[in-house]
């Protein structure tokens, strides 16, 4: 595994101005601006991909409301350095701050790569997310995932992960490390990295509890295609989660072992806008929803995640001194831990669960 190397940034909306990867500053808390990256022309970008111009990865970004970051998920995406070509397909969901109009200046100097898709509506309050629409927006045959207010780091991100697929082919999309960094006026605090092991074929076992961001993702696209079709569409409980536990019923995960991108935490994002409460209810939703699609080992380990939240919901409903809740969670909890033959789990945490309710 790869050494745990922070981001270093200043300057919202110019954050890859001053991009680098580096050792730990003096104050590794707050971020400070160093070198920047150069943005090629569109002419530049499409030289190197020679006389090739259907694209081989669509890159998809969702974005709303998020005029203050959106550069810089655009500027990273036109960053990358390919031998194959790509574009830049952007869904903005009828957006009131501005966001529109920098898509489309970006679309109008690149538009042989950038193609927008700028919603008069908001589709999201109609349960219709950016995911349902990727497969039919999306022209490559893998689709890399990134929102508006995240970007990536390296301009080697794309390139190494299709190889991965490339080398890979049983694996069903490619992943790699992200680091977390918080908004904190105009510039990012680093918060964390997720990457915990190295291993490069990532099967069911290795990613039940290990989290990979969204803007990591490289998708197959017609594995994303059928998924989509059978299980988001019409819905909006089935998040990135639940995106992950239903790809992997399809195959292992390629793993790049390298931090590749960051997940931007403003505040104003559809999760990390959520109390606790309601971030638990989503949680519980869409765990019970993950139940009723999967089967077998997937399942069951779905009935331990909804065993999990359950007790957490009335370990919290019983420090709120809410009682009538607490006797509405338990008979849900003697249900999932029979149904999911959970006796072997609740014995292997019987010491955990002792300590959490006391």
């Amino acid at each position: 595994m790869p050494s745990r190397r922070p981001l270093l940034l200043s300057g919202a909306g110019n954050t890859l101005n001053n991009v680098t990867r580096a050792k730990p500053a003096v104050d590794e808390k707050h971020c400070i601006p160093l070198q920047a990256w150069s943005i090629k022309t569109e002419a530049e970008i499409m030289r190197a991909w020679g006389d090739l111009r259907d694209p081989l990865v669509s890159i998809c970004c969702a974005t709303f409301n998020q005029a203050d970051f959106i550069e810089d998920a655009l500027r990273s995406f036109l960053a990358q350095e390919t031998s194959f070509p790509f574009e830049i397909v952007i869904r903005d969901d009828a957006s009131t701050d501005g966001t529109s109009e920098i898509v489309k200046d970006y679309v109008s100097r690149y538009p042989n790569i950038i193609r927008a898709v700028v919603e008069t509506e908001n589709q999201f309050s109609k349960a219709i997310r950016a995911l349902h629409v990727w497969p039919y927006l999306a022209r490559g045959r893998f689709i890399a995932l990134c929102e508006g207010d995240d970007f990536w780091l390296s301009p080697h991100k794309l390139q190494r992960q299709v190889n991965l697929l490339d080398r890979y082919p049983e694996a069903v999309m490619s992943v790699a490390g992200t680091d977390i960094c918080k908004q904190v006026g105009p510039k990012l605090q680093y918060s964390g990295t997720y990457l915990k092991n190295g291993k490069v074929l990532q099967e069911f076992d290795d990613i039940k509890n290990t989290y990979f961001h969204t803007s990591t993702y490289v998708i197959r696209a017609e594995v994303l295609k059928d998924v989509v079709q059978k299980y988001f569409l019409g819905q909006t409980v089935l998040g990135d989660t639940g995106l992950r536990f239903i790809l992997i019923t399809r195959g292992p995960f390629a793993l790049l072992p390298e931090v590749v991108s960051v997940y931007r935490v403003t505040g104003g994002g559809i999760w990390t806008s959520l109390d606790e409460g309601r971030k638990l209810k989503w949680e519980l939703a869409q765990t019970r929803r993950l139940m009723d699609l999967l089967t077998g080992e997937y399942r069951a380990f779905q009935g331990e995640r909804l065993f999990r939240l359950l007790l957490l919901a009335c370990y919290g409903n019983m420090k709120s001194l809410k009682f009538v809740e607490v006797l509405r969670l338990l008979p849900q909890i003697l249900r999932y831990c029979a149904s999911c033959k959970l006796n072997g789990y609740v014995k292997r945490k019987r010491g955990a669960l002792d300590k959490l309710i006391r």
